[in-house]
């Protein structure tokens, strides 16, 4: 369980063994039981066409890996999935701020693309804990993110982003790792949709209390590979987002599992696989406070 940054020092070698396909594909997975053993066909039905973009790699929505990849509900009220975040832009230490919405649709493709362009997720691009939620009342889907590895931070009151140099000691990345939770809000209600991202200005992953140990140090830093497991009575879609009309109490629904901690935001010296488990509560009466973000000028 090794810093999944390490990539980045080697992509030339990986390249000769991996290729990345650019592409969403469909599958169909088929299970049977005989005695003890279990066995698996998968069949691929469908590769939907490569990037919608152009020639240039830089621009190919698909190319992204290492991503959070979550149910949501859409501006009809229709349940869907969307890729948000990933890593490793073709050609760039970046990761992606625009997520691809994947709908249902009929034969031969099964799904339809979408990637949102006017949409900008600022934090938490690589895979990490995500709690999503949908007001029918209010028309508005949130998806709450938690720290990992992004391509923005917070600090001293503003985002910041840090080009790559990896000549200096420690490298730089230009991907950190950061503590700060923030919700990505789709608001359905004008009819035309509208998204923004805010943080949780007074909350942070893991608590300043509670922060996991490693190395017999504490590690400020935690998320990327971090699970959110829902609590069997709370009330959801079918695709596992939680339906925030019917939670009218403060209420658990549910706990962050595992994931990645780290004690400096790049090259850590002290990584580690955490042991701890977090109880998510919600409580709709008392809302934290938050701030819309807004990404830096280039």
């Amino acid at each position: 369980y090794g810093d999944p940054r390490d990539l980045h020092s080697f992509p030339t070698r990986r390249s000769s063994d991996l290729t990345y396909s650019s592409s969403v594909r469909v599958w169909e997975m088929s299970a049977t039981r005989a005695g003890q053993t279990v066995q698996l066909t998968a069949k691929m039905d469908v590769m939907v066409p490569n990037n919608p973009y152009g020639v240039d790699p830089s621009l190919d929505p698909y190319h992204r890996r290492d991503l959070p990849v979550e149910g949501a509900i859409d501006a009809n009220g229709n349940e869907r999935i969307v890729a948000y975040g990933g890593v490793f832009v073709a050609g760039k230490f970046d990761g992606f701020v625009n997520p691809v919405y994947i709908d249902a649709a009929g034969a031969p493709a099964y799904v339809s693309l979408t990637p949102d362009k006017n949409t900008t997720q600022l934090l938490s691009q690589y895979e990490c804990a995500v709690i999503p939620a949908y007001s029918a009342k209010g028309k508005a889907m949130y998806s709450t993110f938690f720290g990992g590895i992004s391509e923005y931070y917070w600090k001293d009151g503003a985002l910041h982003h840090d080009p790559a140099n990896l000549n200096i000691a420690p490298p730089v990345d230009g991907l950190p790792f950061i503590d700060s939770i923030s919700t990505l809000k789709n608001n359905y209600s004008s009819g035309t949709p509208v998204a923004g991202q805010y943080l949780h200005v007074q909350q942070s992953f893991p608590p300043a209390s509670a922060a996991p140990q490693c190395a017999g140090k504490p590690a400020q830093y935690l998320g990327a590979e971090t699970r959110f497991v829902r609590v069997a009575g709370a009330p959801h879609y079918s695709n596992e987002v939680l339906k925030l009309d019917n939670i009218s109490h403060k209420a658990v629904i549910g706990y962050l599992v595992g994931g990645m901690t780290a004690d400096a935001m790049y090259a850590p010296p002290n990584s580690c696989a955490s042991n701890m488990i977090y109880t998510v509560t919600l409580n709709p009466s008392q809302p934290t406070v938050t701030k819309l973000l807004v990404a830096p000028a280039p």
